[in-house]
Formats: C-alpha cells, sequence, structure tokens
C-alpha cells in the first residue's frame, strides 16, 4: 500500500473515533478499502484518474489541484479556484480552472485558466488566497471571486469575471474589483473571509453575503452588503453590515475548538436555500473532519437579504476530509457537490446528502432540487 495512503487511512480512522464522540451516525469514508459489504456513507463518490478506492475517489494529482470554491457551468463543468498565495513559492500554482467530467467514460480533465502578468499588475497583483466563489444568478457566465482577506497592505479584493469557452479553451475576462470591507478599530479578530454568497435582484447590483472563518473561539459571523455590478463598488458604505454573529458548527462539542473552522464554506443554492460547511482541521496531513448544514434561506427584497436559523435540521458529518467548497449536485439524486482542500493530500470531489439505494440515510424528509 502506498504510504501516503497509509497515511491517510490512519487520520480518517482517528476522525472517525473522534467524531463519533459527538453522538448521533458518523458516516466514516474508507481509504483505499474494498469490504465484502460497503458501508452507508453520507458522500457519493465521483470519478478519478488511476488509483483503486471505491467510496471517495480523487480525480487529480496532488500538486494540481486543490479546490477551495466551486460553481456550475451551464455546460456542467466545474469552475473552480484555488487558495494560491501571491507569494515567490506558489506564483505559479493555478489560481482558477475548469474541470470536466465525463461520467459516461468515467474520466475528467483539469483546465488551468491563466491571466497575464500584465493584467495582475493592472489589478494591483495576483490574486492572493481565493476562497470563495459565487455565480450570478441573472448572469450565467459571470462570477464574483473573494480573497481572504487583506495582503501586505494591500485591500482585500472581490473580482467580477465572465468565463468564455472559445474552442476548446476557457478564458476569463475581469470586469471590475471591488476592496473588500475596512474592519472597525474595535474589532479584535482580523476578517478572514471563506464563503460567499450572492442574492441578485437585478442585472446591475447584488446582494453579497460573506462568511467569517473564525476559528476555535472566535466564532463566525456574516457580513452583508450591496454591490454595484457596474461601477464596482458598495452602496452602503466601505463597512459590511453584520447578518449574523456568534456562529458555530453544531456538532464539535467533544472535539473542542482549537482546530475548527466554523465556516469553510457558504453556497446559496437555486431555491435560495442557504448551506453553510465547517471544518476541522489540525495541520497539513490531518486528520480532518467536516460538516455541511442548512443555515437559512435567501429573503431577496427584504430588509436582509438572508433568513437566518439557528437550529440547523439537515446536516451531514464526515470523517477524513476538509471541505472548503460547495455547489449544485452532479446527479438528480444529490443536493451538494464539495470539493475539499485536503492540503498535504491534495483536493477531491464528490457529493452529499444523496438519495442513495446504498445510503441508509437522509432519504427521508430531506429537501428536493
Amino acid at each position: 500500500m502506498d504510504l501516503r495512503y497509509t497515511y491517510r487511512l490512519g487520520f480518517a480512522l482517528s476522525a472517525a473515533l473522534w467524531l463519533s464522540a459527538c453522538g448521533g451516525k458518523l458516516f466514516q469514508i474508507p481509504y483505499n478499502t474494498e469490504p465484502d459489504e460497503p458501508e452507508p456513507t453520507a458522500i457519493k463518490v465521483g470519478l478519478e484518474l488511476g488509483g483503486a478506492n471505491k467510496f471517495f475517489k480523487k480525480w487529480l494529482d496532488v500538486e494540481q489541484i486543490d479546490i477551495s470554491g466551486m460553481a456550475r457551468l451551464d455546460n456542467g463543468d466545474f469552475f473552480l479556484i484555488h487558495d494560491s498565495k501571491d507569494s515567490p513559492a506558489e506564483q505559479f500554482r493555478p489560481r482558477f480552472g475548469v474541470l470536466s467530467i465525463d461520467a459516461v467514460n468515467g474520466t475528467s480533465l483539469y483546465q488551468e485558466i491563466r491571466l497575464s502578468d500584465r493584467t495582475w499588475r493592472k489589478l494591483g497583483g495576483p490574486a492572493n488566497d481565493l476562497e470563495a466563489i459565487c455565480g450570478l444568478p441573472q448572469n450565467s457566465d459571470e462570477f464574483l471571486l473573494l480573497e481572504s482577506s487583506n495582503y501586505n497592505g494591500r485591500d482585500g479584493r472581490i473580482f467580477h469575471v465572465r468565463l468564455k469557452q472559445r474552442g476548446k479553451k476557457w478564458k476569463i475576462k475581469i470586469l471590475g474589483m471591488a476592496s473588500l470591507p475596512k474592519q472597525d478599530e474595535d474589532e479584535e479578530t482580523p476578517y478572514n473571509f471563506e464563503g460567499m454568497g450572492c442574492v441578485q435582484e437585478a442585472d446591475d447590483r447584488v446582494e453579497v453575503v460573506l462568511g467569517d472563518r473564525g476559528e476555535g473561539k472566535h466564532r463566525s459571523r456574516l457580513f452583508w452588503n450591496t454591490l454595484d455590478l457596474r461601477k464596482h463598488r458598495f452602496l452602503r458604505g466601505d463597512r459590511f453590515k453584520v447578518l449574523e454573529y456568534g456562529i458555530r458548527a453544531p456538532v464539535w462539542e467533544t472535539l473542542g475548538e482549537t482546530n475548527v473552522r466554523h465556516i469553510s464554506d457558504l453556497y446559496i443554492d437555486k431555491l435560495g436555500r442557504m448551506w453553510i460547511a465547517s471544518a476541522y482541521d489540525e495541520g497539513d496531513f490531518g486528520p480532518f473532519a467536516s460538516v455541511v448544514y442548512m443555515a437559512g434561506y435567501a429573503s431577496p427584497g427584504h430588509i436582509l437579504p438572508v433568513d437566518w436559523n439557528p437550529d440547523p435540521v439537515f446536516q451531514v458529518k464526515i470523517g477524513g476530509i476538509k471541505i472548503e467548497a460547495l455547489g449544485p449536485a452532479l446527479s438528480d439524486d444529490c443536493l451538494l457537490s464539495v470539493g475539499t482542500d485536503d492540503e498535504g493530500f491534495g483536493g477531491q470531489l464528490g457529493e452529499v446528502f444523496c438519495k442513495d439505494p446504498e445510503v441508509k440515510v437522509y432519504n427521508e424528509n430531506l429537501p428536493t432540487n
């Protein structure tokens, strides 16, 4: 057995043992194992290039891809972003690309998309630590991309982009850029955004909901503001409004909170349901664990863009992976796709909340697509 998978199996089992103390059901993902009767798992497997893992399969090379944000394109491909840093060590690492999936033949292809150095210079430097993406509901080929925070004296940024396919190649055009909200001087913890949702009421403006990561005892917060998509400025001042604070994932009671990121992604689906991912991360080689839950609903036209649900009903807990991306499902029998950034192990993609004969959980009372 490959040493990397040996480590991974150990970390997955460790996370499983810790999560089992949380109560409720634990859906363990075995790594590189072939049991006679598959155990029910809450994540539906995608495809892979090589390897024998039956339950959760990696598609791409460890060094080539980790997933910090994802959006589904009209043709079914995934627009992915990566958290590469604006540093000499990571200047040539991918920042975004498109993942094409052929479910019939069981293959996938990742195409990195690059911007010229000249374009990045005009924008103040290459993207640093892209952590979230949201599609604009009224403009299916346009997206907002979010940097996590300020960097080296430069304001963090939200990029407004258009993605087009020309022949077999994908091209990105930067339509504009807006600075992240300024932080109040009395706030102790710097912003570190991991999630973003878009509630669009008109072609020229969108309500932007940002999820601050939080960590340990520092709870996550939701912020919002209205972005003018033509002038690329926020209409409610340069400080975002607090939508909700004190956010804490619902399942980490016994694990403790030292290594918990209370929001690792945020996604508003086509029906307006707001989903949040939270992750447990002890370091580059784990152990990892994740939870995904439905946290509220978008409310376009109301005073606040989202109605928060403090008592989430639908949630899934998964040991062994660190979910950092949520998006539309690949298949009709699942609600969400998830992408992971498993640090030293690379990235993976699968599905959760699946109505599947082999998945014995969440088949009853699930919301539908």
